[in-house]
């Protein structure tokens, strides 16, 4: 039986004065079973640090043709890959 992913919620207020970034998120972070807590925490901040509305978490380890995060724009281009 394959192990499943353990799930983390985390409640992220951002105030980024020099991007003119304020938001409220409620993250939900998928930890795989080979992710270590100090790679998914890592992750956590990457989100925190390029804080957007738009920014998502992929499959991560799971995908090798996707980051751990990017940022898709409105024609489905990326802006940002992490």
């Amino acid at each position: 039986m394959a192990l499943k992913a353990t799930i983390y919620k985390a409640a992220v207020n951002v105030a980024d004065l020099d991007r003119n970034q304020f938001l409220d998120a409620n993250l939900t972070l998928a930890q795989h079973p080979s992710e270590t807590q100090e790679r998914m925490m890592l992750r956590l901040l990457a989100w925190i640090k390029y804080a957007d509305e738009r920014l998502q978490f992929t499959r991560g380890l799971s995908s090798d043709d996707e980051p751990e995060l990017w940022l898709l724009n409105d024609h489905l281009g990326v802006d940002l890959w992490i």
